[in-house]
């Protein structure tokens, strides 16, 4: 009897545990709005930092009734940036959990993707370690204007067990439907000199990134032209957003 109750209390434990992590509690297939808004945002694969002034969070702070429940500028059905807000999202775009995420987003959203373009998007090996950024509009455009060897420079990992830095290899910006920019994607080996770069036993692994705002390129004043857009990359701050590798293991291997 008394194995019997212990038995109880550590399955009780356990699911509450879990509760808040559908990745383990849930397949893909189950995940809700919820869910997904939990995986992309704040999850071992996904981390929304603020990056500025957010006056959609001092308006939740002086709204009536008090503070709202959750201040994310990302919402589980558009996964858009709400307005008047300076946060980013950076997800650890090669982890199959936030690709399955996405496809689930789709599907919650009343459209339907094909079996096999999931099954591609989703559960693809990808060669290089695969960092998203989606920042503020400013260095989002800013981005754009960068060559191909600047927005290299411009992000990097480091484990501070290791005392490693790990350089970019490659970065690109991906455009939206309307010729904007969707993401910025950052690329990072998977091996060094023959050796796994990152592994599950890593631990904190920080992403840094250091991208300029747009400065200029507003409206002409009254009797002048159109002034253009500026790149400083010297007045560019550092942001960062640290992961946790043993997080973000399923099934006892390494999603990365």
């Amino acid at each position: 009897m008394k194995f019997c109750r212990g038995l109880i209390v550590f399955l009780v434990g356990v699911s509450l545990l879990y509760a808040g992590e559908p990745w383990k509690s849930k397949t893909p297939d189950k995940w809700n709005k919820d869910d997904v808004q939990t995986i992309l945002n704040d999850s071992p694969w996904s981390k929304v930092v603020t990056t500025g002034y957010s006056a959609v969070r001092e308006q939740d702070k002086t709204s009536s009734g008090g503070a709202r429940g959750s201040t994310s500028p990302f919402d589980a059905q558009g996964g858009g940036p709400t307005q008047a807000s300076e946060f980013a999202r950076i997800t650890w775009w090669s982890g199959k959990t936030p690709r399955r995420a996405m496809i689930r987003q789709i599907e919650l959203g009343g459209l339907s993707v094909a079996p096999e373009q999931a099954k591609k998007f989703s559960e693809s090996v990808m060669e290089n370690h695969v960092i998203s950024l989606e920042d503020n509009m400013g260095r989002k455009r800013a981005a754009q204007k960068l060559t191909p060897e600047q927005l290299m420079q411009a992000a990097w990992l480091e484990i501070p067990s290791q005392k490693r830095k790990i350089d970019c290899v490659k970065a690109e910006v991906i455009p939206d439907a309307k010729g904007g920019v969707e993401r910025i994607i950052f690329q990072f080996p998977r091996q060094i000199d023959g050796q796994p770069a990152i592994t599950a036993s890593s631990g904190k692994v920080i992403f840094k990134w250091k991208l300029p705002e747009l400065a200029g390129g507003r409206g002409p004043g009254k009797g002048q032209e159109q002034q253009p857009a500026e790149i400083k990359m010297g007045d560019a701050k550092q942001f960062e957003a640290s992961f946790d590798t043993k997080k973000m293991v399923l099934n006892g291997e390494l999603d990365d």
